[in-house]
């Protein structure tokens, strides 16, 4: 009965993704996709293509200007700017700060930069100060005259000293901070946020627990808070309730793509092969070269027994880089399970060729090389993966080898 149960909430995940998906504008996730893989010509292309189609919007907005002053186009960028603003005040401040400042325009940079700290909004100290975009004018009268003002409380410096120690594992000392913080201020998502990830670092998981329900009760739609407390569902072996963090967090977010291969791991921990090779799939839609996430695809392909699928995620990724060990052993190993012994000995030499040194690979091609009556150059192989620790080799040296 509870494995019926869990089918059902997994039909109605797999339902709302599909609606989630089908409801997102196409060319702004393509966008999305090209910006952050850095194709920025490629992304303002998609950003004006979903302005278009669905009409000006923040979120279109902001990434077009975002691709374009990244190409360096910044009148073009603050023309996208100053229209996110005119449907959001302030939401893009500190990025026409930054266009401004490109340009040296140290009046209008200070000016949109002070409009931005002066808000709720506003990014920490440490990030903007670090921002390769004012360098051009930090030495100015104006920048000093503004970083004279006192723009963050000590509440707020006290939140980044805890954020630095969780960075650094320290979440004891992360945790004595945030007590303090959220004694004073209940009522702050963020707050409740960070302490549960401290608490589940230190492998409190029901506080952790509990701490993440209290910020998604505050806030519910920050995307962050149901990734954390997915993560902390993992830790704890509830699966179906991470299954379902993740695909609401793909609601709000769902340019978030790597929430795609999070979800389709905790599938694959459910032994739910299609689902995660859904999502695997469907990540690779918009990220056509990411060769790693092939080599994962294949996996999960592999275990379903579809070699075929296998072969064809791996020969895409040996077309985008032919010199990555790992696809030729991967697709050795699917040769050697459809006893394709020609193909998986090429390829684990190929492997080889690449690296010399991996007794698995030794080993693997000296079984295809048994398989195809070539018995002293699989005893060579049986030896070499031997030598470098490989102990399943012996019982093969001593069964062909004469060892």
């Amino acid at each position: 009965m509870k494995k019926f149960i869990i089918y059902g909430i997994l039909s109605l995940v797999m339902m709302a993704h599909a609606i989630l998906i089908f409801g997102q504008n196409e060319s702004y996730l393509q966008g999305i996709a090209l910006l952050q893989q850095k194709s920025y010509d490629e992304a303002a292309v998609c950003f004006k293509k979903a302005l278009q189609e669905e009409g000006p919007s923040v979120r279109t907005l902001l990434s077009e200007g975002e691709a374009l002053f990244n190409l360096g186009l910044f009148n073009d960028a603050r023309s996208s700017f100053l229209q996110a603003n005119e449907m959001e005040p302030g939401v893009s401040n500190i990025w026409l700060a930054r266009c401004h400042a490109r340009q040296n325009q140290t009046t209008e940079a200070i000016r949109y930069l002070r409009t931005h700290l002066e808000s709720d909004r506003k990014l920490p100290e440490k990030t903007i100060l670090a921002d390769p975009s004012f360098r051009s004018i930090e030495k100015s009268r104006e920048w000093r005259s503004l970083w004279g003002q006192d723009w963050y409380s000590p509440s707020d410096y006290q939140r980044v000293e805890a954020e630095y120690l969780m960075s650094k594992g320290q979440y004891s000392d992360a945790l004595s901070i945030l007590d303090i913080l959220i004694a004073k201020k209940d009522d702050d998502a963020y707050l409740y946020g960070l302490r549960g990830q401290a608490h589940a670092a230190k492998n409190d998981l029901k506080q952790g627990i509990r701490d993440l329900n209290q910020a998604i009760m505050l806030n519910h739609e920050m995307a962050e808070f149901y990734e954390v407390r997915a993560r902390i569902y993992l830790q704890s072996n509830q699966l179906v309730e991470a299954i379902q963090d993740l695909t609401e967090a793909m609601s709000i977010a769902p340019e978030k793509f790597y929430i795609w291969l999070e979800r389709a791991r905790t599938y694959e921990k459910m032994n739910e092969l299609d689902r995660a090779k859904k999502d695997v799939d469907q990540y690779l839609e918009y990220f056509h070269t990411d060769v790693q996430v092939m080599l994962y695809a294949s996996e999960l392909s592999m275990k379903s027994n579809r070699y075929f699928d296998a072969l064809s995620d791996l020969n895409k990724g040996l077309e985008i880089n032919p010199g990555k060990e790992d696809l030729y052993i991967k697709r050795g190993e699917v040769y050697l399970k459809t006893e394709t012994y020609a193909y998986a000995e090429h390829d684990f030499t190929m492997a080889l060729d690449l690296n010399p040194f991996n007794g698995s690979t030794y080993f693997n091609r000296g079984q295809a090389r048994l398989k195809l009556d070539k018995r002293q150059a699989a005893c060579y192989d049986f030896n070499k993966a031997f030598q470098m620790g490989k102990k399943e080799a012996l019982e093969y040296l001593q069964d062909h080898c004469d060892y």
